[in-house]
């Protein structure tokens, strides 16, 4: 039986960390799309540690270019005959106003259009092994986010939390989206909510900020308890063909209602690939 191919985008710290760490544990031959090279070495490091015939390689991944997602995708493809698990887990989450390389608002453009573009690059690959997946790390605020096709969409900074919500319900849109897509397939697509964990994504730099991340550390899920339910989806075959998209400690949860609006998928994912054709 030849090893699992699983990409983890993001898997330094937090929820990517400890996901990264089981499924190697797990076997799997890990292929780790990160921005900072220093870390993801260190990571490495760890992990052969663990176990020294394990293997991990390392590509470096910025989701806040397209061209840098372009070849890291040029990468994998000419590297890897096969993909079997893609963990679009990646993400940003910005106290300030900041663009991509092409202009997009940060939070939206990494964490949902950066994530769509690098799919929609290896998607042909996973679907040409037998029942490979697409798990993308959702979270509970997708139940908060609010989507208006608008020319200023991917463009406008509201505030962080609004935007980091907005950019997770986007995600799972495209989730919903692709599952229709290609739901006669052997490719499998689900989405994962960590519920709420501790993760470096929220640290704040002020002396107020530190003593709310400590209490945030006290009342939250570990990043090791947010990871199960990424892993048991990677890892298992428990929800692979059954009829739902986005799970909860181990549990399926309902979809927000935008989410099952047709015309909003629509409307979306097509504004949604303007705006990328425009840019590469």
């Amino acid at each position: 039986m030849r090893e699992t191919f699983t990409i983890i985008t993001g898997a330094t710290s937090g929820i990517g960390y400890e996901t990264a760490k089981k499924l190697f544990i797990e076997g799997h031959h890990l292929i780790l799309g990160n921005r900072n090279n220093i870390k993801a070495e260190k990571l490495k490091e760890e992990l052969l540690k663990i176990n020294p015939n394990g293997h991990v390689d390392l590509l470096q991944v910025n989701l806040s270019s397209f061209s840098l997602i372009k070849s890291f995708c040029d990468k994998v493809l000419s590297d890897y005959e096969y993909i079997d698990v893609l963990i679009n887990n990646a993400g940003v989450f910005m106290r300030e106003k900041a663009f991509t390389q092409e202009g997009f608002e940060m939070t939206m453009g990494v964490n949902y259009l950066g994530t769509y573009y690098l799919t929609e690059l290896l998607i042909d690959r996973l679907l040409e092994g037998k029942n490979s997946k697409i798990i993308m790390v959702s979270s509970i605020g997708c139940y908060w986010g609010s989507l208006k096709v608008k020319p200023n969409i991917f463009v406008r900074r509201t505030n962080g939390f609004k935007d980091y919500f907005n950019s997770k319900l986007a995600n799972l849109i495209y989730a919903k989206e692709l599952l229709e897509k290609h739901r006669n397939s052997n490719l499998i697509i689900k989405a994962a909510d960590p519920g709420v964990a501790y993760s470096k994504i929220w640290k704040w730099k002020t002396k107020f900020g530190e003593s709310l991340d400590k209490l945030y550390q006290i009342i939250t899920n570990t990043s090791e308890e947010a990871a199960r339910i990424i892993v048991i989806l990677a890892n298992t075959n428990k929800y692979d063909k059954d009829n739902n998209l986005l799970y909860k400690f181990d549990k399926p949860r309902k979809l927000p209602k935008r989410v099952h609006k047709k015309k909003l998928r629509d409307d979306f994912i097509k504004f949604t690939e303007e705006s990328i054709k425009q840019n590469i």
